[in-house]
């Protein structure tokens, strides 16, 4: 297994003003020609991964094979871990694992389920790869990222949110150990959360805990959510380094941090 450290946020960081955090959506260019985005589709009916441009231009399909399960079904957005796209499946629980070229695939079962509906997405922290349930999750579920099976252990109780997480749709960890959370069930409003690692007391069952620092709407958004990210964009003179795609389309929703180095 990974090594794992309880040290969680920078000695003096503020809350960051999570309503400060606006959309940038300038006519400039923007400076991001290296990025690619990863995200689940379909084509021929059968389940893939469309790399993109940034502007929306279709790269490439990727698509499983063997020993990927036929049937698998219910693809998340992936998370970038050690040369490997991580992309989180439903049904049946577990990873499927590749290079960004579509080469090296493998397929991590989830050994052991402590709840029902997890790897809707999942994200790195750690070392190790964690995951939650999809509606209302309390816990944030910890996995091997070599062997995919549960570390309760480090399972991290997540704290409530001012605003509902009535359906994960994306998570990603921050630099500084935070975690961001978008959420929305079809026909309601999407919200964006915010959680800080904060270490527990030496009784307690678990080393780390999840504290929402802050949380807000996404009027913004339309279409479902289908993936968040972290990448370093300029948008014009803006830097806008947080990211929420859509089923609407591209470009993605670009948000400027006030502080990105409190992000």
């Amino acid at each position: 297994m990974a090594h794992t450290s309880t040290q969680h946020q920078s000695p003096g960081l503020a809350p960051p003003d999570v309503a400060a955090w606006t959309e940038v959506r300038a006519e400039a260019t923007t400076s991001c020609e290296h990025l690619c985005w990863y995200l689940p589709t379909t084509a021929g009916g059968r389940p893939a991964l469309g790399a993109h441009a940034h502007d929306g231009e279709q790269l490439g399909l990727l698509h499983p094979t063997a020993p990927v399960p036929a049937s698998a079904t219910g693809y998340g957005a992936p998370v970038s871990h050690r040369g490997h796209l991580d992309v989180p499946v439903t049904g049946p629980a577990g990873i499927w694992r590749l290079r960004p070229d579509g080469t090296d695939q493998s397929w991590l079962p989830a050994r052991e389920l402590p709840e029902a509906d997890l790897f809707t997405w999942c994200g790195s922290q750690l070392g190790l790869l964690y995951t939650s349930t999809a509606c209302h999750p309390r816990t944030l579920r910890a996995y091997d990222p070599s062997t995919l099976a549960h570390l309760p252990y480090w399972d991290i109780d997540l704290g409530p949110s001012p605003l509902p997480l009535t359906r994960v749709r994306g998570g990603v960890f921050t630099p500084n150990r935070r975690l961001l959370l978008v959420s929305g069930a079809p026909g309601e409003p999407s919200t964006l959360s915010c959680f800080d690692l904060v270490q527990n007391p030496r009784h307690h069952r678990r080393p780390l805990s999840a504290r929402c620092s802050g949380a807000r709407p996404l009027p913004e958004i339309t279409g479902e959510i289908t993936g968040l990210a972290i990448r370093p964009v300029w948008i014009g003179d803006t830097y806008a380094p947080l990211h929420i795609l859509s089923t609407a389309g591209f470009p993605a929703h670009s948000f400027r941090v006030p502080d990105p180095d409190n992000l």
